[in-house]
């Protein structure tokens, strides 16, 4: 039976022009209560996104040179993260918040967030859950979707939004415009009627938005995983 469920959108912190949505998909799960309401102000979650990206920068190279000192090559780039510290791939994703975890961690106490969290075993959500009934308590789930604009190189251009189940709500926190999920909804075939509106509306949308990333073929460089990252809160790090 083809359910659909509506589906909110939160205030999200913003990106701005900064390569680093997947960054602020996972500062915009942990950075929300249920209710909606953000723990920090923007002007410090942009010093937390920077010392982070920071950190994304910084695991480029196999040398742990300076980053505004270091010799790349291709083997290099592919291997972990982007030259921007983007992330292109789920599994780079996954691998970078579990070996910077307790870095974050600390990063987090400096701003007197008690907060901890955790990639669940089963990241890899081959059968979505988007449900109301399936999403996971304290969970939030980091979804790569489609955003290119149709031309160009960057067909398989990808950006991380923000999935979570606040009260009794699902909701999209998108730190990009609303641009980004007109285009893939566009990109995933989805009737013209639908396009028509910026944003991704219903469980539906977002599970053929979704596919569509999922199904890219692989890109010039390599095969890319793009399966859906769940991180689980926890506020007790003991």
């Amino acid at each position: 039976m083809d359910i659909q469920m509506n589906i909110q959108h939160g205030k999200a912190y913003k990106q701005r022009h900064r390569p680093i949505c997947g960054i602020y998909a996972f500062l915009n799960g942990i950075l929300h209560d249920d209710d909606q309401k953000e723990k920090l102000q923007k002007c410090y979650v942009n010093k937390i996104a920077n010392q982070i990206w920071d950190m994304a920068l910084s695991s480029i190279s196999l040398n742990n040179t300076n980053k505004y000192n270091r010799i790349l090559d291709k083997n290099d780039i592919l291997k972990d993260y982007s030259l921007v510290g983007e992330f292109y791939d789920s599994v780079t994703l996954v691998n970078f918040f579990i070996q910077k975890h307790d870095s974050i961690i600390k990063l987090l106490q400096q701003y007197s967030l008690d907060i901890n969290y955790e990639i669940t075993d089963n990241f890899k959500h081959k059968n979505l859950e988007l449900y109301d009934d399936q999403i996971k308590e304290n969970c939030f789930y980091l979804i790569p979707i489609n955003s290119n604009r149709g031309w160009g190189k960057n067909k398989n251009n990808m950006h991380w939004i923000c999935y979570k189940k606040c009260d009794k709500n699902l909701v999209i926190f998108n730190s990009g415009d609303e641009v980004t999920e007109k285009r893939a909804k566009r990109n995933a075939a989805l009737c013209k009627s639908t396009i028509r509106s910026k944003y991704i509306l219903n469980t539906y949308e977002l599970l053929e938005v979704w596919k569509n990333m999922y199904n890219r073929e692989t890109d010039y460089r390599n095969k890319r995983d793009r399966t859906i990252v769940c991180v689980r809160m926890n506020n007790s790090l003991n």
